[in-house]
């Protein structure tokens, strides 16, 4: 069965539960779905930093963004 909805792929990763639930609260206050912050998230990074070498491009990218993202949740 074709995916008629889109015209892409899907990507599975895995999160701790702790990454998880600050995601998701993320999410939450910018009253968007997981996907679309994801989503977001990766291409605000890859406009930004464009590794040299292309290894690790989007674990560095999300560890980058999730430290920022928990930063601003710990500091409130």
């Amino acid at each position: 069965m074709e995916n008629t909805k889109r015209d892409g792929k899907k990507v599975n990763f895995w999160l701790s539960n702790y990454e998880y639930q600050k995601l998701a609260s993320v999410a939450y206050e910018k009253n968007v779905n997981m996907s679309e912050l994801l989503r977001g998230l990766i291409f605000k990074q890859l406009g930004i930093d464009r590794a040299s070498d292309g290894s690790d491009i989007i674990r560095n990218m999300f560890r980058e963004e999730i430290k920022i993202q928990l930063k601003v949740q710990i500091e409130r």
